[in-house]
């Protein structure tokens, strides 16, 4: 499925990945100061990847920018390998989410999106 579904139920784009001082980092600093949502990193019109945070939205980000453990090394490395192809990479979050809905939501989109990052 494609960034359009995703829109129709709720996400909006919040900025795109690039590369600063060496370092992945979202473009734009600002992002919704908000927990428990769910975010998308999407090339063009196909979604690659679905995920949760219970945490801020920003100190998620950061974990694909620093941490060595998987998925983050590995989602990483994708986003990296399309920003040095040449493709954007947008952010796209959904914030009004229940926090008890997070797991539940997440998993539907998977099963439905079926993001190529989604898989190892």
């Amino acid at each position: 499925m494609s960034r359009k579904r995703l829109e129709k139920i709720g996400f909006v784009r919040l900025t795109t990945w690039g590369i600063r001082n060496g370092k992945l980092k979202p473009a734009n600093i600002f992002l919704p100061d908000r927990t428990s949502c769910l975010y998308a990193f999407v090339i063009g019109r196909t979604v690659k990847y679905v995920g949760l945070t219970k945490g801020k939205l920003i100190s998620r980000m950061d974990h694909y920018s620093y941490s060595p453990q998987e998925p983050n090394a590995r989602i990483r490395e994708n986003i990296l390998e399309a920003l040095q192809a040449g493709k954007s990479v947008a952010i796209l979050g959904r914030v009004d989410v229940p926090p008890g809905d997070l797991e539940r939501e997440e998993s539907r989109l998977i099963r439905e999106l079926r993001p190529q990052w989604n898989r190892t």
